[in-house]
């Protein structure tokens, strides 16, 4: 599994500018895809200063941890199909030794 940060890379940067691919505005009514069009437009004078990850069921920690069974109620569905919720306060990371923690804090 990839590891990101919330560092604004000049890839990370260029998704934002465009972040409808020709493949997911070809799969979308012409309503959606001029509503598309016109946020895009919108936002294309304004400047990205950070982002916030979410922490999903999978996603990596710094030290090597793995977010055990993320338990908000909401999902994301990735790119593969497969969808994943999103972590909080309460859940557990389990990193390589066996060892688990605890999330005591987030947004």
């Amino acid at each position: 599994m990839k590891q990101y940060t919330n560092e604004l890379t000049p890839p990370v940067l260029a998704s934002f500018k465009n972040p409808f691919s020709a493949e997911q505005l070809a799969n979308t009514d012409d309503e959606q895809r001029q509503i598309f069009k016109s946020h895009v437009e919108e936002m294309k004078d304004r400047s990205l200063l950070t982002i916030w990850r979410f922490a999903t069921t999978g996603a990596l920690t710094q030290n090597g941890g793995k977010i055990e069974k993320a338990s908000a109620n909401d999902s994301f569905t990735l790119e593969d199909g497969s969808e994943v919720n999103r972590a909080m306060v309460g859940d557990y990371v389990v990193y390589p030794d066996g060892t688990r923690a605890k999330i005591i804090n987030g947004s």
